[in-house]
């Protein structure tokens, strides 16, 4: 990438197919009429449809998002710990406005590649020259006994800002002081690596400031980690880390940290081999996760369930 410009990468994402990775096809040749059409209004999507009106206005920017207020993913952890409200990560697309973007409200449901056309929710059809698929991602509901759709309306994921990061705050600002939160965190790969032991980090900071005979239990699918030797530094400076009073405890794979059962009633995670229960006081169950429906269906992924990327583009 050391070689290639901005509006150089803008050019090349304008003439391709891509979806969180480009598929190749025939440039867009340069003119006035051709149809670029963005699923998906996250960071991905809006930030390819401005950076293609950008690099060419005479290329009409369609975008396609389901809501009209978008949540951003980073920084939602500081919700949780009180540092920011959940107004401030808060946009609209009004900022896009001038740019001349084009915006459809719905959702996509299917894409029809030979005749280039989009299947919205209300049944109305988006044709396209070339389009990019930015959805972000889903969650396998199936992969942790007892727990759903429904379910984390109560018991939250919050991996995907709004309602769910302000649910899991009230909870914590709930819960008694000497409680225990357990998170768990999702087998790789899964979107924001970093995203919980951030997480970890900012309950852990809300506590030692407000609840701190409390604690936090991170049960993890994995044995390491993004970024491990910066955050138990961090850990061990702010939390007591490797104490007996550490306000975090990581519990990896091999040490049966790997959720994979939650118990609603008893409020409870199963893990390890042995499916055992450890109860808390708040449960924040993070699923394992793949590329959107809309992507798998597409024939954009591997065998991975994730879309293969092009390191170079």
């Amino acid at each position: 990438m050391s070689n290639l410009s901005r509006r150089q990468f803008v050019t090349i994402a304008a003439g391709s197919v891509a979806a969180a990775g480009m598929v190749s096809f025939p440039f867009i040749a340069r003119g006035a009429n051709q149809k670029v059409v963005v699923i998906g209004g996250g960071s991905g999507g809006a930030i390819a449809a401005k950076y293609i009106r950008m690099a060419d206005p005479t290329i009409d920017v369609t975008l396609i998002e389901q809501n009209k207020y978008y949540h951003t993913c980073f920084m939602s952890n500081e919700v949780l710990s009180g540092e920011r409200t959940i107004d401030s990560i808060k946009f609209s697309y009004k900022g896009l406005n001038k740019y001349a973007i084009n915006f459809i409200y719905s959702r996509a449901m299917n894409i029809d590649p030979v005749a280039k056309t989009i299947r919205l929710a209300g049944g109305e059809e988006v044709a396209f020259d070339k389009l990019i698929v930015s959805p972000g991602v889903e969650f396998k509901w199936d992969a942790i006994d007892g727990y759903n759709a429904e379910v984390a309306e109560k018991i939250p994921h919050a991996w995907k800002a709004g309602s769910q990061t302000v649910t899991l705050r009230k909870q914590l600002e709930e819960m008694k002081d000497g409680g225990t939160v357990i998170i768990s965190a999702p087998p790789k790969p899964f979107r924001c690596p970093p995203g919980p032991y951030e997480r970890a980090s900012q309950i852990a900071n809300y506590f030692k400031h407000h609840k701190p005979k409390s604690k936090v239990l991170l049960f993890d699918a994995n044995q390491a980690f993004s970024k491990q030797g910066l955050f138990t530094q961090g850990w061990e400076k702010m939390y007591g880390y490797g104490t007996d009073n550490s306000m975090i405890e990581w519990i990896p794979s091999h040490e049966e940290g790997e959720v994979v059962g939650v118990n609603v009633k008893a409020n409870a995670v199963i893990a390890g081999e042995f499916e055992d229960e450890y109860p808390a006081d708040v449960l924040n169950i993070i699923p394992p996760q793949t590329a959107a429906k809309i992507v798998l269906d597409s024939g954009l992924t591997d065998d991975s369930g994730w879309c293969p990327v092009n390191q170079k583009t």
